[in-house]
């Protein structure tokens, strides 16, 4: 019995892979992104790294809003929320749908989707609320 060494194992196991694998369709999510760097390497990012990166940048808008509506409220010495709050929050409740969306996870998308209709809906208020103010003022 010949031994067998650990490339040659594993080069077996990736072939068997790829024969068990003909003629099913890999989804366009999970096909590698060539993504060329300044050393005209061209290294691969997969899908998944790149949304979890969409993900964390969602995650990062949407906590913004909160170190503004608290810069706000520390600089006018009261509770205030800012209109770059309900923009953060738009923002980033647009990228985290896009990310959940992606992950097919349903009970974030509902969330998300609810989520944005409230921050629409309260940015709609405040622009009312500014054009009476100015319509009062005329």
């Amino acid at each position: 019995m010949a031994a067998t060494s650990l490339t040659q194992a594993t080069d077996q196991g990736v072939n068997a892979g790829r024969q068990r694998l003909q003629g099913v369709a890999v989804p366009a999510y999970q096909a590698p992104i060539p993504v060329p760097n300044w050393q005209g390497h061209t290294p691969v990012f997969d899908n998944e790294t790149i949304w979890t990166a969409i993900g964390f940048l969602g995650q990062a808008l949407f906590g913004a809003r909160f170190l503004v509506q608290w810069a706000v409220s520390e600089r006018e010495r009261r509770s205030v929320i800012p209109l770059a709050f309900w923009f953060l929050s738009i923002g980033g409740g647009i990228v985290m749908l896009t990310y959940a969306i992606w992950l097919e996870a349903y009970p974030i998308i509902l969330g998300q989707v609810s989520g944005l209709a409230v921050y629409l809906r309260n940015l709609y208020f405040v622009y009312r609320e500014r054009r009476q103010a100015t319509v009062a003022a005329d």
